[in-house]
């Protein structure tokens, strides 16, 4: 999981909202990662991009959506 900041634009705003510790106006948007990845290449196997506060955007909730990718006997790792 990471946290990225992005562009202070009011469409970045509205989908990605900035911290509610930081003034309106002086925060950046910040949005959650959440990714799968092969341990042995390294290849991205999959990943949900959302906000980083709010109902169903934490870690768990996102990697519900990426279950679809995995397949019978995969591993996964939190870490």
């Amino acid at each position: 999981m990471a946290f990225l900041q992005m562009s202070d634009t009011p469409k970045n705003q509205a989908v990605y909202p900035q911290h509610t510790a930081q003034k309106p106006g002086l925060g950046f948007p910040i949005a959650r990662v959440v990714a799968l990845l092969h341990l042995g290449t390294g290849f991205l196997v999959d990943a949900a991009i959302g906000p980083y506060q709010g109902k169903d955007t934490s870690e768990i909730a996102m990697l519900c959506h990426l279950l679809s990718s995995l397949m019978a006997g995969d591993l996964v790792r939190n870490g």
